[in-house]
């Protein structure tokens, strides 16, 4: 009988440690790993933290996640260096302070690149998701 080799579990890359935060419900999505220690000041030396990210991304497949915590400007940039990785298509995790749990955002920079519009825009509404004020879409929106 042949043996079944276990799928691997996706990696969750933690853009930045935060002392003190509690990140189990991100692991259920996979592994976690840190990309940046807690403190880090991406100003400071900006093109330093670029180089760091692009190396801990390097294997960054649109199965994986990227969990948005931290410097702003360190998502932004974990964010832009995904999408290189991933040819377009990654999942960020946002938090949802309402339900104190982590939700799917299902980015294809593809699509926005070509200009059109994502069929799946209105996926969330069809699923059960609840549309907030201000065009925020919960859970699993397609952007």
């Amino acid at each position: 009988m042949d043996k079944i080799k276990p799928t691997p579990q996706p990696t969750v890359y933690v853009v930045q440690e935060v002392r003190g935060r509690n990140l189990t419900d991100a692991a259920r999505y996979g592994d976690l790993v840190a990309l940046l220690p807690p403190g880090e000041q991406v100003f400071l030396r900006p093109e330093d933290t670029i180089n760091t990210l692009r190396r801990a991304l390097r294997d960054f497949t649109s199965d994986d996640y990227l969990l948005a915590i931290g410097d702003p400007a360190a998502i932004a940039i974990a964010s832009i260096v995904a999408v290189e990785a991933s040819g377009g298509l990654f999942t960020m995790l946002k938090w949802d302070r309402e339900h104190r749990k982590y939700y799917k955002i299902r980015l294809d920079m593809r699509k926005a690149k070509k200009g059109e519009s994502s069929s799946d825009a209105n996926q969330t509404e069809k699923e059960g998701g609840r549309q907030k004020s201000g065009g925020y879409k919960e859970p699993n929106q397609i952007i």
